[in-house]
């Protein structure tokens, strides 16, 4: 094989492999117009940051490689190579990046000549990009600090000065960092300030609604607005051609040009099959190698003409793999670049980041090499929009430190890339201090995506007037931009944060909902809209509610995970505030709380706190003590836990226990609150309303005696809760029940009567105790034979508890009593006015307590007001009906016999 033949291969497959090894930073920054001419060709620079050698060879003579331990120069042109050799070995080799390098003998022709540079440490890192006006290599050696390595003595002062020079560097660079310093300085001397305006921020302005908390209070990041290209092709329309005119030949110069000539006139004609004849002929006839160039050219254009609207993927294909091949390998820059434009135009159009990338750095570097700086901003436009699409910031901020890409952009795109970078990568306050430190600079309008992302930045801050002026300049000259809808959200969002008036918050919502084409957008405001109406409004309307149709999603559009997890928690407050506790549970226990964050999870766990405690005062008030206790057991350890030690809750846990006559297990539990915080102070979130009992323990410890019938016992702890708190209510009530227990009937009257004086807003009590009360307060009143006060105070409670009464059992038993007595003591009187009285408050109490034990008496007494009200057919009717049923005690059959006996004597006698 011919020796230099073998070179060139040689040479070429070193540069395809080298190619191969370049990373994205190195492509992009490849061109550079300060030139230098140095006789040496190895040169080495100390620079602030790092250390660079610049290798000044062809680009095609060298092959650089290295890894973690070592870098490498490798050849095949002996005489460059121990050149390169002779110019390191004059090179004062910085001891801090490299501990010795490695010669091979370089005689052996076939292989590659090899310089390997062994590491310091593997904490050393490079790159390597090559400048082709200038045609040398830059290789750029930096320590990354970052990496974990088992330092030595002499080595750990050297670093930790480099990291100090390297903060002091980004404090000094900036002054806004100095300021939020001073302010956490100040933090403590504003802690008081600060705690004031956190409760007022809690409280809702308006007294009607609830905080912002309660309604639909997560909040996520927007992802940052990425700077689009503008379109320079309609890619459904347009062909290369578009960009690269085909000139005519000179066709009466000779009979070769004549024949192309005729070849692009078969194109133009939209000939494309005889055009495809021609160029074999052509082939056949000259070679063809001249003309490989326009024939692929035209072939590919008359491809995508022949199939563009028709959406034959396979030809396409075929046609774009061949544009591809001839913009890499052409020498015409013209046709090169306008087939690189169009080919980046349709990977943008059919969304493929990755390969717009790529062709657009060949295009960046190309138009650099021939000072076309108008498409070199293209080029960079599109590289920096791609990158930001496959979400890497680290290369995007890279790029923007260069200042070749810097100086080519217009200064608002450079910040909006710059934007979306550190939005992307969190650095919210470094966007904001950027903004604030050029705003007074800039004209307006401001760059969408900059004025975007900054707005978005403030609202991550919670700066959030600021942020709704940034918004509303964006709405203000973008408004037909798709972020608009967001930036409406955003607004309405920030409003109710900042708890405005909620008329103009609702108002910011609909606009949202309405203006919005973007679903994620309409749907996380139609549930935000439903939440402050339906949720935060403590008394919501029949319209209110009827907002709740938002929820549902009809067109079943998967929702993202932020939006799934939003609406879960709306529907489930939906249901807490409409008191559906049960089937809130059951929603709650339906939702994968196990895939939520831990934050977001404690907001589920504390609504089912909530929902448990709503649950067992359900429970509690329906007397359904049981179910009560098995909810308690049940959820005490997966919810409870967060209200565990809620007085209330316990209070109604341990009453329950003294129901089911459970002493042991009310032992155990009072022993268990006795060692809970006394400081317990329930916040957020507070769903159910609680009653505050006041020395729980004392309390419950009357309360227990009374159910274990030890009065003696519950009288000294009577006394001794008088003793401690004097002033507290309840003695009387507890009091008042001890002498009921004891046959004192006028005491007990005098002491429930002393409590019920001292509350100034009314009976207010469980519906338990409430039962006990009236039927000791108005049983001893019975028994004391006071009937007039019996009758006007029993009516009077009645009516005020015929609101409630029917979810509880205990309650509706001792009202259902306390009826029966005053019909009977109606009944005793004996007067034609109580027979009509009475006539109206037995058909009612049938109507209220359909089954009762008193259905047959008050059928018999009945009987009897109507035949004393003359209407005696009915009342005999009735009488003889207590007859007819087999259920009614013997007794009660005699007195209507006698009843109707007497009935048939007075008929006679008259």
């Amino acid at each position: 094989m011919d020796f230099v033949i073998y070179l060139k291969m040689r040479q070429e497959v070193s540069v395809t492999m080298a190619a191969k090894t370049f990373k994205i930073l190195t492509l992009l920054i490849s061109i550079s117009f300060n030139s230098s001419i140095n006789a040496k060709l190895l040169v080495q620079e100390k620079m602030k940051k790092n250390l660079r050698w610049e290798l000044k060879v062809p680009k095609n003579q060298v092959l650089l490689e290295g890894s973690s331990n070592y870098f490498s120069i490798k050849t095949l042109n002996f005489q460059l190579y121990r050149e390169i050799v002779a110019d390191l070995k004059k090179l004062d080799l910085d001891e801090s990046y490299f501990k010795k390098f490695y010669l091979d003998s370089g005689k052996n022709i076939e292989n590659n000549s090899e310089i390997k540079i062994e590491f310091k440490n593997k904490n050393i890192r490079y790159f390597t990009f090559y400048k082709n006006r200038e045609e040398k290599f830059i290789i750029d050696f930096w320590k990354d600090l970052n990496i974990k390595e088992n330092l030595t003595k002499k080595n750990k002062p050297r670093l930790k000065a480099e990291k100090k020079n390297k903060i002091k560097k980004v404090k000094k660079s900036n002054k806004k960092i100095a300021s939020l310093n001073k302010k956490i300085q100040k933090k403590k001397v504003k802690k008081i300030t600060k705690k004031k305006k956190k409760i007022k921020k809690e409280i809702s302005s308006d007294k009607n609604y609830r905080d912002f908390r309660y309604g639909a209070p997560f909040v996520w990041d927007y992802s940052p607005m990425i700077p689009i290209p503008k379109k320079i092709i309609n890619i459904e329309r347009k062909t290369p051609d578009y960009f690269y005119k085909i000139k005519d030949r000179e066709y009466d110069k000779n009979k070769k040009e004549a024949h192309l000539q005729y070849t692009i006139y078969l194109y133009r004609k939209n000939k494309y099959g005889l055009m495809n004849k021609s160029m074999k002929m052509y082939n056949n006839k000259y070679g063809g190698e001249d003309a490989i160039e326009i024939h692929d050219f035209l072939k590919a254009n008359a491809i995508l003409k022949n199939n563009i609207d028709k959406g034959n993927r396979r030809p396409l294909k075929a046609a774009i793999s061949l544009l591809t091949s001839l913009a890499k390998k052409t020498e015409n820059y013209e046709l090169s670049k306008s087939i690189l434009k169009y080919l980046v135009s349709y990977y943008l159009k059919i969304d493929e980041k990755l390969l717009s990338l790529n062709l657009a750095k060949i295009l960046y570097v190309k138009s650099r090499a021939k000072f076309d700086f108008e498409e070199s901003i293209y080029a960079a436009d599109v590289i920096l929009s791609s990158l930001a699409f496959l979400e890497r910031t680290e290369t995007i901020a890279e790029l923007l430190a260069e200042k070749e890409i810097v100086d080519i952009l217009p200064k608002q795109k450079v910040l909006s890339y710059q934007s979306y970078a550190l939005l992307k990568s969190k650095k919210s306050i470094e966007l904001i201090n950027i903004f604030e430190n050029n705003i007074k600079s800039m004209a307006k309008p401001i760059a969408k995506e900059f004025l975007f992302n900054v707005a978005e930045a403030y609202f991550r801050q919670g700066k959030y007037k600021k942020s709704i002026k940034l918004f509303d300049e964006f709405i203000k000259y973008y408004s037909g931009n798709s972020h608009s809808s967001k930036a409406g959200l955003r607004i309405a969002l920030s409003y109710e944060i900042l708890d405005k008036k909620i008329p103009q918050t609702l108002k910011l919502y609909q606009n949202a909902i309405n203006k919005s084409n973007i679903f994620d957008v309409s749907y996380e405001a139609k549930l935000r809209y439903v939440a402050l109406r339906s949720i935060r409004k403590f008394k919501p309307t029949k319209l209110d509610l009827e907002t709740r149709i938002f929820l549902e999603n009809k067109d079943k559009i998967k929702l993202n995970k932020n939006l799934e997890k939003l609406l879960w928690l709306v529907r489930l407050r939906t249901l807490i505030v409409d008191g559906d506790y049960r089937k809130a549970l059951t929603y709650l226990n339906a939702i994968p709380l196990v895939s939520l964050k831990n934050r977001d999870r404690n907001v589920f766990f504390g609504d089912g706190a909530e929902i448990i405690v709503g649950l067992i005062q359900d429970r509690f008030v329906n007397g359904d003590h049981s179910e009560l206790v098995k909810i308690w057991d049940v959820y005490k350890d997966i919810y409870v836990n967060k209200v565990n030690n809620d007085p209330f809750l316990n209070y109604l846990v341990a009453h329950s226990y003294l129901k089911l006559q459970f002493y042991d297990s009310f032992k155990r539990f009072y022993k268990k609150i006795g060692r809970m915080d006394k400081r317990y102070s329930k916040t957020y979130p507070l769903w159910v309303p609680r009653k505050k009992i006041k020395n729980i323990m004392d309390e419950l410890k009357i309360f227990n005696n009374f159910a274990l019938k030890k009065y003696k016992e519950a009288h000294e702890n009577i006394k001794a809760l008088i003793k401690k708190d004097p002033g507290n209510d309840k003695v009387n009530l507890f009091l008042g029940r001890l002498h009921y227990n004891l046959k004192n009937f006028k005491k007990s009257i005098s002491f429930y009567e002393n409590y019920v004086s001292s509350l100034e807003k009314g009976l207010s009590m469980p519906p338990n105790e409430l039962a006990t009360f009236i039927d000791q307060y108005l049983g001893s009143i019975y028994e004391m034979g006071e009937m007039k006060k019996f009758k006007k105070i029993g009516t009077a409670l009645l009516k005020d508890t015929d609101n409630y009464s029917v979810k509880n059992p205990f309650l509706k038993r001792s009202r259902m009593r306390l009826s029966y007595l005053i019909i009977e003591t109606i009944f005793s009187e004996d007067t034609p006015e109580s027979y009509l009285i009475l006539e109206n408050k037995i058909k009612n109490f049938k109507k209220k307590f359909k089954e009762s034990s008193y259905k047959n008496r008050l059928d018999y007494l009945l009987g009897i007001s109507l035949i004393n009200n003359k209407r005696q057919k009915e009342g005999e009717e009735v009488l003889k009906n207590i007859l007819k049923n087999k259920e009614v005690p013997n007794h009660l059959k005699e007195l209507v016999n006698s009843e109707l006996t007497l009935l048939k004597i007075n008929n006679r006698t008259i």
